[in-house]
C-alpha cells in the first residue's frame, strides 16, 4: 500500500515511509496505517482548519486487483 499525502506545505511522509506492508493476520484483516509525526498537520500560515489530500494505492497481486482511492481530510485545531 502506498500513501500520498499533500497539504498546503507540500507532501507529507508517513513514519517509516509512504510504502506500508499489508499485515496478513485475522485481527488486522489486511489493514494498514500511516502514522504522521506530531505537528506535521499544522499550517502556521492558516491557523484555522486545513485540508489534506490523501491517496492510498494498492498495486494488486495474483489474488486481488489494483486499487486507488483519494479523499480530502480536514484537520481542525483542538479547542483549548
Amino acid at each position: 500500500m502506498t500513501f500520498s499525502i499533500t497539504g498546503p506545505n507540500g507532501s507529507l511522509t508517513c513514519a517509516g515511509g509512504n510504502v506500508v506492508k499489508l499485515k496478513k493476520n485475522v485481527a488486522t484483516q489486511g489493514a494498514v496505517t500511516c502514522y504522521l509525526p506530531a505537528g506535521s498537520l499544522t499550517d502556521p500560515a492558516a491557523p484555522g482548519s486545513t485540508d489534506y489530500s490523501v491517496t492510498a494505492t494498492y498495486d494488486g497481486d495474483s489474488n486481488y486487483d489494483s486499487s486507488s482511492s483519494t479523499y480530502t481530510q480536514t484537520v481542525v485545531p483542538a479547542v483549548p
